[in-house]
């Protein structure tokens, strides 16, 4: 794809050029867009630095890194970001990453005060928020409504209130109270009070809460966007509902992260599901295991979030109007905001508090010795956060100065790759030239002949969603020539229909053997978010994401009491005239637990269920075992010896197989057409295109192959993981991978080069 669009680029800057000539008008010299760090914090940095090299952008430390010919004005940075808005000279360029006075805003008692107004206006939209006193001013009606408290609400249980400094943060200054008397205002400082919420939810024994992030993109037209992804912070003390005894332990009451890292019970597991830190996917698949319907949960957070944002706006108007002279335009500005939210038992989402500055900080800190504390990665925060930082810069920069970036990157990127290759070739001189040697030598010839290894749009065609459509078209065109892909539905938008047809299933489907599902996100790869369901209800879509639900095959060819798949490699070298091969070598990928039939103790078991090596060289009962018929990757000629030994008609099984894919690729090539002419100028000639693709196929217990899907960016890595110590992994040759991809790779380029330059060579 990089290269496609490199070429692509050039093609247009080449037009471009010519039309100047005519007009004699130059056209303006794009710039990469540039990142101001200077105002942002050394752990905001460190989340910045992967995500702008990752789009192209380059970091500056203010408007004083450019070099401007002398007489030219200076060239201000595109974006700032920063602690907080800052009123200079500097604030009409660019972008800003914090909007004016949005830390007053969201300051506890400022927050409060505007939800409590909202709250006497619309009582049931926003009775989100605790109720709240501002201490030590409403003291005496602090005093007056706890005495006022119906007696059914002052049993046992003594009733609780949390007390919080106006301008604090990270935890600091709370201290919990169950009577008005006990208020204590050392440090006259200001103080929001509120009922403390004890009857919450439980995870482990430990209280916990969720930290949603949401961008404010602009407030005229107002445009926000909810992330899906967050976090959710641990207590590090088993959750005891408050009592005299109780009441002052901070880690049991206090989920702040800033808190609890220093307490001795913080677990820093890495393990998705465990730990004092946590993605908030994680916490929605244990709602989803203990029965919860996650999608009513995410949906009443997302209320949650659109009325507060919703009730900041107004405030948010008026401190950007104050900062912007009369018939100016002001300041472009966008900032991420962290919501902070409490679950009730009974799952009902509480606005607790919104950070202004919600940190972006992809480490975590580690005692190494008593007293030193380490900065180390976090692989849960950067899971969250690397994505949430590119995300944003995507929304705030205009596509054409984005894709601009991107493209210059991959030109670097080329360039260097095309310096590392020099250098293997002046290095393995001396070496024996294996299929190494060669690749290194073609790659170069296949950038002379500008031919691009995928065509445009292909990852899109191949999508989960878009090949379901295209597949079930044609299925309903020719029944019995592509009844090679399962019955499918696409959700959420298809869920009535997927219910009324499960309704309709003939009864002798609905046997002993429970009819499974599987849901599959349209944009997931690697294994990534796969699950089995029994029934329609059971669907959950907490994430907001597309999925495609497939009826699971159960009854497949077993090798060694495990299930496997194929990986069928074809090479499409021409569209017009249509030219495609098929790679007789492939691998079979195999699942890591011996296989039984689903049943509902087995359902979510995916190392039973899916063979994807991604996800099963997590296991610990994936076989690395390299003799040909064994371990948990193999190659398709060792599985047809098995088959052969077994008595089965392997070729009778491998035209089967060549049928399906065939009738793929037949099936795509309208679709590759239409976006192909898409990028090809009128009258002119288009892009010279191959493509490398793999098929997944699995075998049903008759050996009837059916399609699973395809991938347009199929891994074409010699390597494996290996575990060299306990959670330390090192890549090491894969025997399997090398004996299938080199040849096929180097085939590829022999199909692709014109035979006297490959000569020469």
């Amino acid at each position: 794809m990089d290269t496609t669009v490199e070429k692509r680029a050039d093609k247009d800057n080449e037009d471009v050029k010519i039309k100047s000539v005519k007009s004699h008008k130059r056209k303006r010299k794009q710039h990469v867009v540039t990142v101001d760090t200077s105002r942002a914090g050394d752990s905001t940095i460190g989340a910045l630095k992967p995500c702008m090299a990752r789009l192209g952008l380059k970091q500056v430390k203010g408007d004083c890194d450019f070099q401007v010919p002398q007489g030219q004005n200076t060239r201000h940075c595109d974006i700032h970001w920063q602690v907080v808005f800052r009123r200079d000279h500097d604030s009409k360029h660019g972008i800003h990453n914090k909007f004016p006075g949005m830390s007053e805003i969201c300051g506890k008692m400022s927050l409060s005060r505007t939800l409590d107004f909202l709250q006497d206006l619309f009582p049931e939209e926003f009775d989100f928020y605790p109720k709240t006193w501002y201490l030590p001013v409403q003291y005496e009606k602090f005093q007056s409504d706890v005495e006022k408290l119906p007696k059914r609400r002052r049993s046992k249980n003594i009733h609780v209130y949390i007390v919080k400094p106006d301008t604090g943060s990270k935890g600091e200054g709370i201290f919990l109270i169950h009577n008005p008397k006990e208020y204590r205002n050392f440090g006259n400082q200001s103080h929001v009070v509120q009922e403390y919420m004890s009857n919450v939810y439980i995870i482990d024994g430990f209280k916990f809460d969720l930290r949603i992030y949401a961008v404010i993109k602009s407030l005229e037209p107002l445009e926000f966007y909810i992330c899906t992804e967050g976090l959710a912070r641990f207590s590090t003390v088993l959750y005891r509902k408050p009592n005299v005894k109780n009441l002052k332990d901070s880690f049991m009451h206090l989920t702040n992260y800033s808190l609890n890292k220093r307490s001795s019970g913080f677990d820093r597991s890495e393990n998705e599901d465990e730990g004092s830190k946590r993605t908030l996917t994680s916490v929605f698949n244990r709602l989803e295991q203990d029965g919860h319907d996650t999608v009513q949960v995410w949906d009443n957070i997302e209320k949650v979030v659109c009325k507060t944002i919703l009730a900041l706006v107004p405030e948010m108007k008026i401190q950007y109007r104050a900062v912007t002279p009369p018939k100016e335009k002001g300041p472009s500005c966008f900032q991420i905001v962290g919501l902070d939210i409490l679950l009730l038992d009974d799952l009902t989402p509480v606005l607790m508090e919104v950070n202004s500055k919600p940190s972006l900080s992809i480490n975590s800190e580690k005692e190494v010795s008593p007293g030193i504390v380490e900065h180390v990665p976090s692989p849960k925060d950067k899971e969250v956060k690397l994505p949430l930082i590119t995300d944003t810069i995507r929304l705030i920069i205009p596509p054409h100065r984005l894709e601009f970036c991107l493209e210059r990157r991959r030109r670097l990127l080329a360039r260097r790759n095309k310096v590392t290759e020099k250098n293997q070739l002046s290095n393995d001189e001396n070496r024996n030239q294996g299929h190494g040697h060669d690749v290194v030598t073609l790659i170069s010839e296949i950038n002379v002949e500008n031919k691009e290894n995928k065509p445009e749009g292909i990852g899109e065609i191949c999508g989960k969603m878009s090949l379901s459509r295209t597949l079930d078209f044609l299925q309903d065109l020719f029944p019995e020539e592509f009844d090679f892909y399962p019955k499918t539905w696409y959700l959420p938008v298809q869920y009535e229909k997927f219910q009324s047809d499960v309704e309709k299933l003939p009864k002798r489907r609905r046997s002993k053997n429970i009819p499974v599902y599987i849901v599959k996100p349209d944009t997931g790869s690697m294994g990534e978010g796969i699950f089995l369901i029994r029934s329609p209800r059971e669907y959950r879509n907490f994430s907001n994401r597309s999925h495609v639900v497939q009826e699971y095959m159960s009854s497949v060819y077993i090798i060694d009491g495990f299930k496997f798949d194929f990986r069928i490699y074809a090479v499409i070298k021409s569209l017009e005239p249509l030219e495609f091969y098929i790679c007789t070598e492939g691998l079979a990928r195999f699942s890591t637990v011996p296989y039984k039939k689903p049943n509902i103790k087995n359902l979510q078991e995916s190392f039973m269920h899916l063979t994807n090596y991604s996800l099963n060289k997590r296991s610990s009962g994936f076989d690395r075992s390299e003799n040909e018929d064994e371990g948990s990757k193999r190659t398709l000629t060792s599985v047809f010896n098995r088959l052969e030994q077994d008595g089965h008609d392997t070729g009778q099984v491998w035209e089967n197989i060549e049928k399906v894919v065939c009738k793929t690729i037949l099936a795509l090539v309208p679709e590759m057409k239409i976006q192909y002419r898409a990028v090809t100028p009128p009258k002119g000639k288009g892009p010279s295109c191959f493509q490398i693709i793999g098929l997944d196929i699995l075998l049903l217990d008759d050996l009837t192959p059916v399609l699973l899907e395809v991938n347009s960016s199929p891994s074409l890595m010699i390597d494996s993981e290996q575990e060299v110590s306990p959670g330390v992994m090192e890549h090491l040759p894969s025997p399997k991978d090398e004996e299938i991809k080199l040849p096929l790779i180097t085939d590829t380029f022999r199909l692709v080069i014109p035979p006297h330059r490959l000569e020469f060579w």
